[in-house]
């Protein structure tokens, strides 16, 4: 990524099954929402299993929002 995240900016990241991207995100998201408003999308896994993940990771989830959704008019909206 160069010098970091941009605000605004989109980023793709891709790996084979299992390699760790969600769980990265994740802990991505969970240190930015420390500092400014966030929101995890997941368009896969359930909410019930992003939160026992961050729960077994024992991450820092107070101020990320999170929302399981498909439709990019949805996540928009939001």
């Amino acid at each position: 990524l160069g010098g970091g995240l941009v605000p605004g900016s989109a980023v793709l990241l891709g790996g084979h099954p299992g390699a760790g991207k969600s769980t990265l995100l994740l802990q991505t998201a969970c240190k930015l929402a420390q500092e400014r408003s966030s929101i995890y999308v997941t368009g896969e896994e359930s909410l019930s299993q992003v939160a026992m993940r961050a729960h077994r990771l024992q991450l820092p989830t107070q101020g990320l929002k999170m929302l399981a959704e498909t439709s990019v008019e949805t996540i928009l909206a939001v």
